[in-house]
């Protein structure tokens, strides 16, 4: 039960991002300081660590989903008023795409040495 909440909320998560990348300029305000590179950057790190624990994805193949999900986005804004498409977007999305998957190598690592100096795994 826990696994398709996970995938919920990870899909919920895309459909989100996706609409407050296409939302009017001042319609969703981001946090006071937070830039709109860290933004993409913070979105796609976190989709890549949900779609690595929830979807358990090959790394390779949810790089290039959302890869290609960031390249959605900035096509479908060239058709929305005040929007535009950059590269510096793109690279912030790739940016964090690689900050998620760094994360979740160090993370899996760390548990992992932590369990087998214990000797436990979390059920056992």
């Amino acid at each position: 039960m826990v696994k398709i909440a996970g995938r919920v909320v990870t899909l919920g998560m895309l459909v989100c991002i996706f609409m407050v990348a296409l939302a009017q300029k001042g319609d969703v305000p981001l946090a006071d300081g937070l830039n709109d590179k860290w933004a993409h950057l913070l979105a796609f790190a976190v989709l890549a660590i949900g779609f690595s624990v929830w979807w358990q994805i090959k790394t390779w193949l949810m790089v290039l989903g959302l890869i290609f999900y960031g390249v959605a986005i900035e096509v479908a804004q060239l058709y929305v008023p005040y929007h535009h498409a950059t590269v510096l977007d793109l690279l912030a999305d790739g940016a964090g795409i690689a900050v998620g998957v760094i994360l979740l190598f160090f993370w899996r690592r760390y548990v992992s040495l932590c369990w087998s100096y214990r000797g436990t795994r979390p059920g056992s």
